[in-house]
C-alpha cells in the first residue's frame, strides 16, 4: 500500500530535509514522517534525527534549510538573509503543507 502512494525516495528526501533519519524500509520512513504530523520537531525524540558530525540531533531549522525552503517556494528575504518572524512562520506553514500533502498520499483510500 505505502509503496504505491509515495515512493521511498520522496519519503527519504523529505526526512533528510527535516534532519531526520532517512534510511530503512519505506514503512519505517513513513512512520518517522507520521511522527511530524502532530508533534513539533523540537518535541520529537533524539533517536529519530540523523546524527551530525559532532553527534546529537540536528536542529529543526538551520540557515541552510531556510535557504532550501526559499529556493523551493520561490520566496526571498529582502533584508540580506535574516528573516522576520512572520517570514519564518510562513516558511513553517509551507513546510507543514508539504508534509501534510505527503501524509495524505500515504493514507489508504
Amino acid at each position: 500500500e505505502l509503496e504505491s502512494g509515495v515512493s521511498g525516495d520522496e519519503l527519504k528526501s523529505e526526512l533528510a530535509r527535516l534532519g531526520m533519519k532517512c534510511g530503512g524500509t519505506v514503512s519505517a520512513r513513513a512512520t518517522r514522517l507520521f511522527l511530524t504530523k502532530d508533534t513539533p520537531l523540537d518535541k520529537l525524540p533524539a533517536k529519530v534525527f540523523a546524527k551530525k558530525k559532532g553527534g546529537g540531533p540536528k536542529k529543526a531549522k538551520t540557515d541552510a534549510s531556510t535557504r532550501d525552503i526559499a529556493a523551493v517556494t520561490g520566496s526571498t528575504s529582502s533584508n540580506g538573509g535574516s528573516e522576520s518572524i512572520a517570514d519564518r512562520r510562513v516558511d513553517i506553514a509551507k513546510q507543514e503543507a508539504i508534509v501534510s500533502s505527503l501524509l495524505d498520499q500515504l493514507r489508504p483510500t
